[in-house]
């Protein structure tokens, strides 16, 4: 047993760790705890949590301890008025109040003092802009800590308002310019050590500002986001090409609008083309918190199916014949990508997407910008039992060496968890 303790701070519940920070934090804490580091984790949750005996087993597979703060009424409003303040009085993004909550606030201090009583050697973890108003406690309380954004907000924002319109393009161009000033503008913390984002082109947009007391520079590194390869080998990925041809996949949570722009682009621009040429195939969408819209609108093909809130992806996406990634907005990493190719299924992918991940056309994958293009590299697949299996094994490969959990938490431990 190492005698270094990782507090995880994440400001939503860690289970199921489907979104970007519950699943970063989840099996960084798996793989650091199996290393013999105590892991704890402080989490905040709105509402009630509903977890069943298996969930909790998992949970405590990851963590020694597990903190769970509730965001309760009174929290709420409190939180509410000082983001009706800021509005008026400051230029901070909306994501920095989502704890601006006093008894919050002395929660976490409460619970940080009875973690620091019974550990010695401490580095806590911060996940995502929303734990802003916990920076300063810890700073003050001599620990040394990380902020992970995960994703840049700016860069997001920045490409979402090229798919809003009217009131909604107002609102979200007064956000990006509070996150873009935010971003730029990072103050520096005694005991901070580091920033972290999942990507290259997210950490484009971040900068420190000068701080009097303290000129130090603070480094950022690119975290990347992680998997578990399954191990198989090209008789079973032509096994895989027999049974599942014409299997289309698209995944992700529903209810991200990058996510819905992908959809949009699949359901009016790929299909009708599919159709067109005659091309046999079934299109599965997967993932969480689906809209009424979206089941409305799939009912409509009858080529389309749609999985809600799946409890196996992994089998899903062993079901399939490729999966397509067509993400033109958002930022950081796209986990439907490199999980795709962890098990050993091509894809289909977008240039910005495929440029976060530092994969190559023709070689770990395909890609497109296009529906014409999207089409066509399709067409190559179905018909190139050898393009299917050589895509197939040199992305699987490429994921083993650059995206496994073991080679990002060795990152980690060399690079951020300075004690």
């Amino acid at each position: 047993m190492i005698n270094k303790t990782i507090i995880s701070i994440l400001p939503r519940p860690i289970w199921p760790p489907y979104a970007g920070q519950s699943r970063l934090c989840y099996f960084r804490s798996l793989e650091l705890r199996q290393r013999g580091y105590k892991t704890i984790l402080v989490e905040f949750y709105f509402f009630r949590m509903r977890r069943n005996e298996e969930d909790l087993e998992k949970i405590s597979n990851a963590f020694d301890e597990v903190y769970s703060i509730k965001i309760n009424p009174l929290d709420f409003s409190l939180i509410f008025c000082k983001l009706v303040l800021n509005q008026i009085l400051s230029f901070f993004p909306i994501q920095t109040h989502f704890l601006s909550s006093y008894f919050l606030e002395r929660k976490f201090i409460n619970i940080l003092n009875i973690i620091e009583k019974s550990n010695k050697e401490i580095f806590i973890h911060c996940y995502s802009i929303r734990t802003y108003k916990l920076w300063n406690i810890i700073s003050r309380s001599s620990k040394s800590f990380t902020i992970d954004f995960v994703d840049s907000m700016t860069l997001n924002l920045k490409n979402k308002l090229k798919f809003v319109k009217s009131f909604k393009k107002l609102f979200f161009l007064n956000e990006f310019l509070r996150t873009k000033n935010f971003e730029s503008n990072l103050i520096k913390y005694n005991y901070l050590q580091s920033i972290i984002l999942v990507s290259r082109n997210d950490i484009n947009y971040f900068s420190f500002k000068r701080n009097l007391n303290n000129n130090n520079y603070i480094p950022i590194f690119e975290s990347g986001i992680g998997v578990q390869p399954i191990k198989i080998n090209t008789k079973e990925i032509n096994v895989n090409y027999k049974k599942n041809l014409g299997n289309l996949l698209f995944f992700g949570t529903l209810s991200y609008e990058p996510n819905k722009v992908a959809i949009d682009f699949l359901l009016n621009n790929l299909l009708p083309i599919l159709k067109v040429n005659k091309v046999k195939f079934k299109l599965i969408i997967a993932g969480r918190n689906p809209s009424r819209n979206l089941i409305k609108n799939i009912e409509i093909y009858e080529e389309v199916y749609l999985v809600p809130n799946p409890k196996n992806m992994n089998q899903i996406i062993d079901n399939s014949f490729i999966s397509l990634v067509p993400i033109f907005t958002g930022s950081g990493q796209q986990y439907k990508a490199v999980e795709s190719l962890s098990r050993g299924t091509p894809i289909i992918i977008s240039s910005q997407a495929a440029d976060a991940l530092s994969l190559q056309d023709g070689v770990n994958c395909l890609i497109a910008d296009n529906s014409q293009d999207y089409y066509k590299c399709l067409d190559n697949l179905m018909n190139s039992p050898y393009l299917y299996e050589e895509l197939a094994m040199n992305g699987l490969n490429y994921i083993d060496k650059e995206f496994s959990w073991k080679s990002r938490v060795d990152n980690l431990i060399k690079n951020i968890y300075k004690f």
